[in-house]
């Protein structure tokens, strides 16, 4: 029988807090329909399944919420851990101008 020692080992479980932001295209190329049933409805779909599942991974994440048309870059929510509050952003988001990065 071989020679056996205790080896105290001890386990860390690491959870990496993230804060994510999810930039919304609302321009009126989002009224395009080669998705269904347009491109903004697919991306607030879209935009839901990620946050939910980035805020379920670990209760200390944060997502935010932007749109990239209209005047300019608009912050719709900042970052929370409220799925429910990202939700009923996204689905407020509406078709407006070209997209505008400044």
């Amino acid at each position: 029988m071989p020679f056996l020692t205790k080896f105290d080992v001890s386990f860390s479980i690491f959870f990496f807090v993230r804060r994510i932001t999810t930039s919304m295209d609302n321009s009126e190329y989002m009224r395009n329909s080669d998705y269904t049933p347009t491109r903004l409805e697919a991306q607030q779909d879209a935009a839901g399944v990620i946050s939910n599942s980035k805020i379920n991974s670990n209760p200390e994440n944060t997502v935010g919420v932007l749109s990239m048309a209209g005047k300019g870059v608009e912050l719709l929510v900042s970052p929370t851990e409220d799925s429910g509050k990202i939700l009923a952003c996204c689905g407020q988001v509406r078709p407006e101008g070209m997209l505008n990065f400044s």
